[in-house]
């Protein structure tokens, strides 16, 4: 009876430092990937556009879509240029989809009533070399006359979609990404 009970502590005590281990293994892991520069990532944060009091969600992660222009809030005009940056280096975390010379496409919507409208149609968002696991987009976003109807301080945000040839509904990938008028 002694042994069993002796070997049931032990049992606990090897579990107790296997998570021990797991946690101190996932706390450094973190510590190592924020000095990278890379954060781990929420699933979605919430912006508030706090001139219209619209809020948009948009996921934390980016997949691989870095947007350089306009930085995320600014206050825009059109015809409006975003330009930035595909990074797939990192294969184990999510990747953005490319196929075919395209990085997926990209719509601008416009808050009405506390609605999000979309305004013109889905623009392609070309890129440099969609064989690259780095590259370089730029793309314009012109909605013509749609936009004379547009008022300014209006919250806008552009929602990219990732080339997703497969059809999987698993591999769709969207980010928003808030703007104002």
């Amino acid at each position: 009876m002694k042994n069993t009970q002796k070997g049931g502590l032990m049992l606990w005590l090897i579990v107790l430092i296997i998570i021990l281990g797991g946690a101190v293994y996932i706390k450094s892991l973190k510590a190592q990937l924020a000095a990278n520069g890379i954060r781990p990532a929420s699933p979605t944060q919430s912006i508030t556009q706090t001139a219209t009091g619209i809020t948009t969600t948009t996921q934390a992660q980016t997949c691989g879509l870095i947007v350089k222009t306009p930085v995320r809030g600014a206050t825009v005009r059109f015809p409006l240029t975003v330009s930035g940056t595909i990074d797939n280096t990192k294969p184990d975390q999510c990747t953005w989809g490319m196929f075919e010379g395209t990085a997926g496409t990209v719509q601008l919507y416009v808050s009405k009533n506390g609605q999000w409208q979309p305004v013109g149609s889905q623009t392609p968002v070309p890129v440099a070399s969609w064989t690259s696991n780095m590259t370089t987009f730029a793309v314009t976003i012109n909605p013509g006359a749609a936009a004379n109807s547009i008022t300014q301080g209006t919250a806008l945000k552009l929602t990219f979609m990732a080339e997703n040839p497969s059809g999987d509904p698993a591999r769709e990938v969207s980010i928003d990404y808030p703007l104002a008028y």
